[in-house]
Formats: structure tokens, C-alpha cells, sequence
């Protein structure tokens, strides 16, 4: 008959059922909202102004995105909604020292869905955005400075509008999405722009939009995470 205390003794060194403190961790919850990205963003984009030559305009891009990250299973997948601004600078060369110039401010609403491949080192990610993109180019008086080429038009004209902005897009990054390659594409769709001619009745173009933009992307506050 096994004495008491041996009873005692086995059943205090039985393994628990419940897992321990060092046991991985796969859960569905949210980390806290604490946790942020800020994205900030430069690079290349051009744009198809609809003159039958292709993506014609190009110049810089800058952008920024802040939101919350939402991370699941032990940090495999994250899913960031973010409001994202971006900057695009349109210049063609049109010989004779004149210039086509147009800039646009897009306002977006994105959500930024990655998945890690190599937990903290490789990331990739799918983006999709949507807002409204704000075209302007400078007036154009004397027919050289101001002033864009667009659907196919003879002369250049200023351009003032609003489009509604669709824009895909995708990432590979690395540190725990420190630094991103990100390229993306944009389709500006409902450009209407309303110009005066030469009889001085006003006539209104339709314009679409739609090009590519590609560059690097970093996040301070992932830097400063792989730093402490």
C-alpha cells in the first residue's frame, strides 16, 4: 500500500493542464490601440492625362498614412485602417521651353492588410485606398508658364477639380514594417473640368486620370520598437 505521502508527493509534481506563461500565444484579439503606424512615404508617379501617349506626366510623390495596427496569431497577420494623404507632381515637356504642370492633394480612407513571412525581418503587404483627388495647375496667361495638357487639346488650360480616387496597391517590407518598397496604382475617375472659350461660352471637359506610383516608406515609430 502506497503511503500517503507518496500520494501527496506525486500529485504535487503532475504537470497542470493549463498552459504556462512561456506557451505560445494564438489568439484573435487586438493588441491595445496603443499601437500605431505612421507611414511616411516619397518616391516616382505618373499619371495619363488621356492625350493617347501613355503615362506623359510624372514628377515626385509624397505621401503619409496614420492608423491603428490590429495584430492576430502570434503576430502573423496585421490589419492597419489608416487616413493617408499624398502628393503628386505632374510636369511634361513640351518642347520650346514650355511645360504642361499640374500637382495633386489626394485624401484617402486605406486599409493595410500584411501578413509576415519571416516573423519581424519580411513582411508582405495588399493596400487599398479610397477618397477624393484635388487637381490644380497654375493659370496659364501667356501660353509658356501655367497651365495642362489634357484630352488630346490643342493648348494648354488650367486645370481645377475634384475626382473620386480608387487606388490599389502593395508592400514588401522588412523590421517589423520599418522600411517598405511600396508601388500602388491610381485610377481618378469623374474629372470635370469647365473652361471658357474663345466665343465666351463655357464648354466642360471630362477627365480620367489613372497611373502608377512607386517608392519607400518608413515608420519612425517601428524604428524606434527595433531600437529598444
Amino acid at each position: 500500500m502506497t503511503p500517503p505521502s507518496a500520494i501527496s508527493s506525486i500529485v504535487s509534481t503532475t504537470p497542470s493542464d493549463s498552459p504556462s506563461e512561456d506557451s505560445p500565444k494564438y489568439s484573435t484579439s487586438s493588441l491595445p490601440l496603443g499601437e500605431h503606424s505612421v507611414n511616411l512615404g516619397v518616391g516616382y508617379g505618373a499619371r495619363d492625362m488621356n492625350n493617347g501617349q501613355g503615362m506623359d506626366h510624372d514628377g515626385v510623390h509624397f505621401s503619409a498614412a496614420v492608423g491603428p495596427n490590429f495584430r492576430f496569431l502570434n503576430d502573423r497577420f496585421k490589419v492597419s485602417p489608416q487616413f493617408k494623404y499624398d502628393y503628386q507632381s505632374l510636369n511634361k515637356d513640351l518642347g520650346e521651353k514650355v511645360k504642361s504642370e499640374a500637382e495633386v492633394h489626394a485624401f484617402c480612407g486605406q486599409v493595410n492588410l500584411g501578413v509576415a513571412i519571416l516573423p519581424k525581418w519580411l513582411s508582405v503587404h495588399g493596400v487599398f485606398a479610397v477618397g477624393a483627388a484635388l487637381y490644380s495647375s497654375p493659370d496659364t496667361k501667356d501660353g509658356e508658364k501655367g497651365g495642362t495638357e489634357f484630352n488630346k487639346n490643342a493648348q494648354k488650360m488650367t486645370l481645377d477639380g475634384t475626382a473620386l480616387r480608387i487606388e490599389p496597391g502593395a508592400a514588401l517590407c522588412t523590421g517589423n514594417s520599418a522600411l517598405c518598397l511600396v508601388g500602388s496604382y491610381a485610377i481618378d475617375s469623374g474629372l470635370s473640368i469647365t473652361q471658357e472659350t474663345i466665343d465666351g461660352g463655357p464648354q466642360t471637359y471630362s477627365v480620367n486620370p489613372v497611373g502608377m506610383t512607386l517608392g519607400v516608406t518608413v515608420d519612425p515609430l517601428a524604428i524606434i520598437g527595433l531600437v529598444k
